[in-house]
């Protein structure tokens, strides 16, 4: 929740809520606050599921699913409107058939024209790690006195091979969007056109490092903070006006970034 408060910049949330009674639909609002550790307290656990209360709320963990829920109170104030229960809904949904599927689907974007996934880990002897000398970490790299926030993203050979006109040429700066909202200044550089980085080098440390791994000044990345956070890799899109926009992508997206396109 936190990670995804600091990548999108999101400084508020509330819940949205619409509960069911008989023939009736509930809408209300409430609080998006997070678990509070230091409270814990009514802790109760079965074979299949862990309930447990902090200062505001009560939740209830289910095991099998891995998945967490929160208890919601109505309240007398909660907005309603009278609705009609369908009978047959089947029938509805099979009148809408035709509508529904000559209705104008959204394109889907393709590889290499529209996006590239890039990893933020290199694979050593079948393994995924950050090195420690470059990549994220390149600020520690020998042979010189390095600045904090010296970074660069890998443009793997298979992007670079399979899709040389995605990004421009080398050493041509552009901007790239970051999820909220920034324009950073970066360029391809380095021998094969092999690194993405920003001028000045910090922003893409900033949003990189800061931002969406939360690590503080002079701590490594390892791939376990990616792995803690669910994502270790970067889409970057590219819209029909030439813009580019940068986004975190999901734990083994670059694997099935190239299986699709091998497949293609």
């Amino acid at each position: 929740m936190q990670a995804a408060n600091n990548i999108y910049g999101i400084k508020d949330s509330i819940y949205h809520i619409i509960a069911r009674r008989e023939n009736k639909l509930l809408f209300f609002e409430s609080d998006y606050k997070k678990i509070n550790i230091d409270s814990l307290r009514n802790i109760k656990t079965s074979k299949s599921s862990l309930h447990f209360s902090d200062d505001s709320n009560e939740y209830f963990f289910n095991f099998s699913k891995s998945v967490l829920q929160r208890k919601f109170y109505i309240p007398q104030n909660a907005f309603e409107i009278n609705i009609k229960i369908i009978e047959n809904p089947f029938l509805l949904l099979l009148s809408l058939k035709d509508r529904i599927l000559n209705a104008d689907s959204i394109k889907e974007k393709i590889a290499g024209r529209d996006y590239v996934i890039l990893p933020l880990y290199s694979v050593k002897n079948g393994v995924k790690e950050v090195p420690s000398k470059s990549g994220l970490n390149q600020w520690n790299a020998g042979g010189r006195a390095r600045n904090y926030g010296e970074v660069y993203i890998q443009i793997p050979a298979f992007v670079r091979n399979n899709f040389p006109n995605f990004f421009p040429p080398r050493d041509s700066t552009f901007i790239l969007k970051t999820p909220n909202n920034e324009n950073l200044n970066v360029k391809v550089c380095q021998q094969d056109s092999k690194a993405l980085m920003s001028n000045p080098n910090t922003a893409l440390s900033t949003w990189l490092l800061q931002t969406a791994l939360n690590l503080k000044v002079g701590e490594l990345a390892t791939y376990k903070h990616l792995e803690n956070l669910g994502f270790d890799s970067v889409i970057v899109s590219k819209d029909s006006n030439g813009i580019y926009s940068i986004d975190i992508a999901s734990l083994d997206s670059y694997d099935k970034f190239v299986g699709k396109v091998k497949q293609n």
